[in-house]
């Protein structure tokens, strides 16, 4: 709950990155990690047939352990450090209030 004064003008604006954790790929490297267990012929992704792949998923795994803290972390890159929001304005259980009358909630899909 906030209480205003009469001259202060509460801003609130949200962008829902809708299926968060589908637009943000994974670096190459981390495919070993994403691999399915079950090898499929190559032809199934359109090479030659006769080799066995891996499928690996080249996105974010909803449902891994670590999914929801790397999508914040990229969110939190882009709010802060690529769309230049001050990192001293951010709520956090984890930090004090913000001094200064601009705060900033960062939250996986929405800013």
């Amino acid at each position: 709950m906030f209480n205003l004064d009469h001259t202060e003008e509460l801003l609130i604006d949200s962008e829902d990155l809708t299926s968060c954790f589908n637009l943000f790929s994974l670096p190459r490297c981390w495919t070993q990690f994403t691999a399915f267990g079950k090898a499929v012929d190559s032809s199934t992704f359109g090479h030659p047939p006769g080799e066995l792949m891996y499928p690996a998923i080249s996105v974010i795994p909803m449902g891994w352990l670590s999914s929801v803290s790397l999508t914040q972390a990229i969110v939190r890159h882009l709010v802060f450090d690529l769309s230049g929001v001050p990192k001293a304005t951010e709520v956090r259980k984890t930090a004090d209030f913000p001094a200064g009358s601009n705060v900033s909630v960062i939250y996986l899909d929405s800013f």
